[in-house]
């Protein structure tokens, strides 16, 4: 049985401190590195998410990291992804604020699907649910999840369910082309009839 392979890149945006770097750790070693140092590069890792018994998902999910404020981000960065996810931590509610400004500079640069993640679920909340969806629906993100990167709560739930959306976003996509496709192949010029022989009457 064939299996179909999708392959996506998704950017982690926000400033320092929401746990991207963690995040990105969880993904790739499902573990947790408490005090972590401050890296300097753009870490990544590769998720390979069954979505059915047909269809294979690959998320290349990048780290934006170092960066305390938007405008700092590599413009190739938001090149090589399909979608962003926005982190803030719940224990901090001025990182909520600067998420308007991630999605503002990935709209300026790049444009494209949008998520948000509140991120460290395990611990005391600062940052009202209510606000955070708020947030959520006025910049047009599909979903907030809330994850916590210390315990793996959340996570693979979340990066499953934006797997499956790019998925069925690109199937929707290409359905979309092959119709346009087989309509185009369907088009004859007026006056004239495809595939007829257009001899002389004797």
């Amino acid at each position: 049985m064939s299996v179909t392979h999708f392959t996506f890149g998704v950017g982690l945006l926000g400033g320092p401190g929401v746990g991207t770097t963690a995040m990105v750790l969880r993904l790739k070693n499902d573990r947790f590195v408490s005090n972590q140092n401050v890296t300097t590069v753009h870490d990544s890792c590769l998720k390979v998410i069954p979505i059915d018994s047909k269809t294979v998902c690959k998320l290349r999910v990048y780290d934006n990291v170092f960066k305390d404020n938007p405008g700092f981000t590599p413009v190739n960065l938001y090149r090589g992804i399909s979608c962003a996810i926005l982190v803030y931590s719940i224990t901090d509610k001025q990182s909520l604020f600067h998420v308007k400004a991630w999605a503002d500079e990935y709209e300026r640069i790049h444009g494209g699907v949008l998520f948000m993640m509140g991120n460290k679920c395990d611990e005391e909340r600062e940052v009202p649910e209510g606000d955070a969806d708020q947030l959520c629906e006025a910049i047009g993100c599909k979903k907030h999840f809330l994850v916590s990167a210390k315990t793996g709560e959340g996570i693979e739930e979340a990066f499953k369910e934006v797997a499956e959306y790019l998925v069925e976003d690109e199937q929707e996509d290409e359905q979309q082309n092959d119709t346009i496709r087989l309509g185009e192949t369907r088009e004859t010029p007026t006056g004239t009839s495809s595939g007829s022989c257009r001899c002389r009457p004797h």
